[in-house]
């Protein structure tokens, strides 16, 4: 009875490896897309959150992240600007149901009303 149990887990696991492969592949192109296009000195943090990709976007000096959240037009655009493009390795690894949400956050607090969903603002500006 052990032993099937055990036989059981470790081909449930299997079966799970896959898509966990694909969703951690995801994690690091957006992380590396994001890291690409940032400034240097910007911390970003990406992972999986209720079906979709969120990456919080820390804008360092925190100076400069606090100039963001007083001038929202700004904060936004920099994070559309942020958004992988249409052929980013990402979208590939993400399904189509699935989207990247891009957050800020200033003084270690998530600016969750400015997260800018990614698939919503390439289709707006198209």
């Amino acid at each position: 009875m052990g032993r099937m149990l055990l036989v059981s887990l470790l081909a449930a696991t299997c079966l799970n490896l896959p898509a966990a492969a694909v969703e951690d592949r995801a994690v690091v192109a957006l992380t590396q897309d994001l890291k690409q296009h940032a400034p240097s000195q910007w911390e970003i943090r990406v992972r999986w959150r209720d079906g979709y990709l969120l990456a919080t976007i820390t804008p360092q000096p925190s100076q400069a992240a606090f100039e963001l959240v007083y001038a929202p037009a700004k904060m936004t655009e920099a994070l559309i600007d942020l958004c992988p493009g249409a052929g980013a390795e990402v979208w590939s690894l993400v399904g189509s149901e699935q989207d990247v949400v891009l957050e800020p956050s200033v003084g270690g607090k998530a600016v969750v009303t400015a997260r800018i969903s990614c698939r919503k603002a390439k289709l707006n500006r198209s």
